[in-house]
């Protein structure tokens, strides 16, 4: 690790640098041999309603807008202390400093191309070829087209054309929420339920038809191989009105 602070001061920065934290660090878990109690903390960590990163995302959907309250900022603020730094003094605790220090930094099963990759060493001016593989597999999605009750969404695994999934992703899975038409805010990560998984870089879904009129929210995330399950950080949102 680099003498300098890796995790950025401005809240903007540090979400993306945590939502990159999260994703290529679930892809490693498998080859570091972790112990089952890393497993669980990182579902902790990383997966568990109203705690560590899902509090963060769920304010930050909000704060981000630039429309909020103070009381919104205050809960900001401190979703950010529980998930960056915690409190080591509580035994069943977690966060992103100690996971690092408890499980990634001294670990010598961690390479340090993947520490880079992680952005847990200060980066270089120019961005390495690591750095720009990692930002190849970041998750796009959009509807591609539209009909009665149906809505066929694309997911793009960035900037490329072909839809093949890595060797050591397992699934591209996909949740979604509904919600009024009139709600142009996306709903909390809590609101919304597993609902499949992307083929082909395709997802097709049919409505019931008392949600026509209705407003649809998407989002994905990887799935990756492993004796243990590991996930990838959820990808922007999208949505659409169900026709």
């Amino acid at each position: 690790m680099a003498s300098k602070d890796f995790i950025p001061h401005a809240n903007s920065e540090f979400d993306g640098w945590q939502q990159q934290f999260v994703t290529s660090a679930g892809s490693y878990f498998a080859s570091w041999d972790l112990p089952q109690r890393a497993f669980d903390e990182w579902i902790l960590l990383t997966a568990t309603p109203g705690k560590n990163k899902m509090r963060w995302d769920a304010i930050w959907q909000i704060v981000r807008n630039k429309n909020s309250k103070s009381s919104e900022k205050f809960e900001m603020r401190l979703a950010r202390k529980e998930y960056e730094s915690g409190n080591k003094n509580i035994i069943d605790g977690t966060s992103l400093r100690l996971f690092i220090s408890r499980y990634i930094r001294n670990n010598p099963k961690v390479k340090e191309t993947q520490k880079e990759i992680m952005r847990l060493t200060m980066p270089d001016q120019k961005l390495s070829a690591t750095s720009l593989a990692l930002t190849e597999m970041i998750l796009f999605g959009r509807i591609l087209e539209a009909a009665h009750l149906v809505q066929v969404s694309i997911v793009q695994i960035g900037s490329r054309k072909s839809k093949a999934k890595d060797s050591f992703v397992k699934d591209i899975q996909v949740f979604i929420a509904i919600t009024d038409q009139k709600q142009t805010i996306a709903p909390s990560l809590k609101e919304f339920a597993y609902d499949g998984v992307v083929f082909r870089g395709l997802y097709k879904h049919v409505f019931e038809p008392s949600q026509e009129g209705m407003r649809a929210w998407y989002y994905v995330r990887y799935m990756f191989k492993g004796k243990h399950s590991t996930y990838g950080t959820p990808s922007e949102i999208w949505d659409s009105v169900i026709m």
